[in-house]
Parts: structure tokens; C-alpha cells; sequence
């Protein structure tokens, strides 16, 4: 599994959860009408998208393709690849699994606390990098698999930019509800 809750500033965190005890449903309405679809398109984009599917490994130029070691060369064309009667490799099949086993969770332990981003999915280390950008192959740096650390990081940002920017706005509507209320 490769996951990682999306970093928010403290002092946001803090604010969202002291509105949410008075006004939970206007604070959940905001975190499922905006911030978890932020993410969720973030990853949609950057994340659950494959590099362009190649006749592997034989659309890349000699030495283009880098193995991490000779033995993941041996393993991965004796046992992954699939071969003709003639010993040849048929070119794999993506399946795109890997991409659609991206998940994107609002956690609310004790109210709202963080959204997670993760991919249970084995492989995901190994074609993304793992949560300290370790372990992601370079043949997959090469064939245009993103790296998921650098992702999840600038998607920590721009859901902090975004909560900056919007939770004013929605500190003026939840004034305005109290008001209403009386």
C-alpha cells in the first residue's frame, strides 16, 4: 500500500473543526462539495493517468530502457511477458488497474482531521515510488510513470492555497446562517 494524508496547515485544520462543532452540516457540505473533489480531480489528472501504451519493450530505442538490474530484466521477460511458440514477446496488455486503485478518503476522526490519498495496489511502489520517492523503478521513470511523492506533496499545497482562498468565504456564510438562526 502507498498513501498519504493530504498535509493541512494546522490553524486551518483547527478553524474547520471548531466551525464544524457548531455547524456541522455546513462544514461537511464544503469539505464533500469542494476540498474532497479538488483532490479527487488532482488525482484524476496526475495520478490515475497512464503514460501512452508502447508495443513494450520493443518501441524503445536500444538502451533507452533502463533496467534497475539484470535480474528484473531475466524475471521480467521469463515470467511477466508473455512469449510466442517461437519464444518472442508478445506485448503486455495493460490492464489499468493500477491506476484505478487510487483512492481519495475524507477522513473525520474527530471531525474533519485530513484527506487521505492511497493506492493499496502492491505494484504501486514499485511504478509510483513509495512514500519516501524509494523504491520506483527506473524503467518506469522512463516508459512516463509519474512519480506519486511529488503529486501527493503539491496536491498538499494546493489544497492549503484552496482552503486559504475559500475558507473565509465560508466563514462569512456560516456568520450569516448564525444570524439567520438568531
Amino acid at each position: 500500500m502507498f498513501g498519504l494524508e493530504a498535509a493541512i496547515d494546522t490553524k486551518w485544520l483547527e478553524e474547520i473543526q471548531e466551525a464544524a462543532a457548531v455547524f456541522p452540516d455546513e462544514v461537511d457540505r464544503w469539505i464533500k462539495r469542494d476540498l474532497a473533489p479538488f483532490v479527487q480531480n488532482y488525482v484524476d489528472t496526475t495520478l490515475r493517468v497512464a503514460p501512452p501504451r508502447r508495443m513494450w519493450p520493443g518501441d524503445y530505442p536500444e538502451g533507452k530502457l533502463e533496467w534497475t538490474s539484470e535480474r528484473q530484466r531475466r524475471y521480467v521477460h521469463a515470467v511477466i511477458l508473455d512469449h510466442d511458440a517461437d519464444g518472442n514477446v508478445i506485448p503486455y496488455q495493460r490492464t489499468d488497474t493500477l491506476i484505478h486503485d487510487w483512492h481519495v478518503i475524507t477522513d473525520y476522526q474527530q471531525g474533519f482531521s485530513g484527506i487521505q490519498v492511497y493506492n493499496l495496489n502492491d505494484a504501486a511502489q514499485y511504478v509510483y515510488g513509495d512514500e519516501q520517492a524509494e523504491h520506483k523503478q527506473r524503467f518506469h521513470t522512463i516508459t512516463g510513470w509519474p512519480t506519486a511523492l511529488e503529486h501527493l506533496q503539491a496536491v498538499s499545497i494546493l489544497l492549503g492555497d484552496r482552503i486559504e482562498d475559500g475558507w473565509p468565504l465560508v466563514l462569512d456564510e456560516l456568520l450569516m446562517e448564525a444570524q439567520r438562526r438568531g
